[in-house]
């Protein structure tokens, strides 16, 4: 199942939109989802939302990517619950990032997209030598395409990057 944090509706960004009653008079509170994003048909979908404790993945993906398109299908084919969210909205918050991090020991350069035109423009190679962890945590969460996608975080893993046989073996 697929939540998504935010929706667009007329074509203005909400946040959590709850409607029950466009969800084709189904009785129980529902999240509309008209995302491009979560429906590349283009039609309305509703999902039942589960308890916030039911959920215990978070995926950061943008949605131009091939890569966190192929993630999403792998969790979608495992049945797997998961939120997600538009990197380039909602970027990954510091206390996310450090998290990642600790999943990494403490290796920032996993955290960064490397190969991202961003990254290249801003000359990171270069500057993050000497830049201070918390300068590098901020950047990150100021600029979401900076950040090595998909990026996943779950109960006691994390992920940057898509491995199908190493998720597979967390998930």
């Amino acid at each position: 199942m697929i939540i998504l944090e935010t929706a667009v509706r007329d074509g203005k960004l909400m946040q959590d939109l709850e409607l029950e009653s466009l969800c084709n008079g189904v009785g129980h509170s529902q999240r509309v989802l008209d995302h491009p994003i979560a429906n590349d048909s283009g039609s309305r979908d509703c999902v039942k939302l589960p308890s916030p404790t039911a959920v215990s993945r978070i995926i950061y993906v943008y949605s131009k990517c091939s890569t966190c398109k192929q993630a999403i299908s792998f969790l979608e084919q495992k049945n797997i619950s998961f939120i997600r969210k538009e990197i380039t909205l909602t970027p990954p918050t510091k206390s996310e990032l450090q998290t990642m991090l600790g999943y990494y020991h403490g290796k920032i350069n996993k955290l960064f997209n490397t190969s991202g035109i961003l990254y290249r423009e801003m000359n990171l190679t270069e500057k993050l030598k000497s830049m201070d962890l918390n300068e590098a945590l901020s950047l990150l969460t100021q600029h979401g395409m900076l950040i090595k996608r998909p990026f996943l975080l779950g109960d006691g893993f994390g992920f940057t990057g898509f491995n199908a046989s190493e998720w597979a073996k967390k998930i």
